[in-house]
């Protein structure tokens, strides 16, 4: 009776330790979920002064200013040698900004003229007026500088733009002060050239573009 006394007492410490170390287990979990739930907060709707980046829809491939003051959308995400990610992610950077009020936290609506500023230099993306070449190269904003913001496949003005439920991410098209929109080329160049067409649907649209909030 002894004997059996002890294993008794000796299972009932066995079970409340391991239950001790579940419920630790269990909060630990729970609050590492509650952090990636938590790492992104606020509005569904996109606002002056939202820090992002802009990738293309078809390509996957992420814009970036670069240090010659070009425009790329020639950046993967890169699994094997994540180390790449840390030596272009900061030109991939973008503040997107209202050009009539720079200080302006206001909701983005389409057809909103707007520009985007790379953190990375502080300068703006324009629209050049020879090959349709974008750049990230000026230090004020002008003319060259404004887009406008649109649904892919889509003109209408006046609509909030809303952030999904996933990552925050928000698909738009951009209109250059040309009357083009911004695409890359076959280089991986940013362009500003491209035709609207309303026909095309937002993941197989050429002018589709992936903004994601930080």
């Amino acid at each position: 009776m002894k004997k059996l006394s002890k294993l008794a007492i000796a299972f009932a410490f066995l079970f409340f330790v391991s239950c001790d170390k579940d419920d630790v287990s269990t909060t630990t979990s729970n609050e590492n979920a509650n952090a990636a739930t938590e790492s992104k907060t606020g509005s569904r709707f996109m606002a002056y002064g939202d820090i992002m980046t802009i990738s293309h829809v078809q390509s996957r491939k992420f814009m970036t200013g670069e240090a010659n003051g070009d425009a790329t959308i020639n950046k993967a995400w890169n699994t094997s040698s994540p180390w790449l990610n840390d030596v272009w992610m900061p030109w991939a950077r973008f503040k997107i900004i209202n050009p009539n009020n720079p200080s302006s936290t206001a909701e983005v609506k389409t057809g909103d003229e707007v520009v985007f500023q790379c953190l990375k230099n502080n300068l703006y993306v324009t629209a050049e007026s020879w090959d349709n070449d974008v750049s990230v190269n000026r230090t004020a904003v002008g003319p060259w500088e404004k887009w406008r913001i649109y649904a892919p496949s889509n003109t209408t003005a006046g609509n909030s733009i809303f952030y999904s439920s996933v990552n925050y991410m928000a698909f738009v098209s951009l209109e250059s002060v040309w009357d083009k929109y911004l695409r890359p080329d076959a280089s991986g160049f940013a362009k500003a050239g491209a035709p609207f067409d309303p026909t095309v649907q937002v993941l197989n649209n050429p002018n589709s573009f992936q903004l994601t909030r930080e």
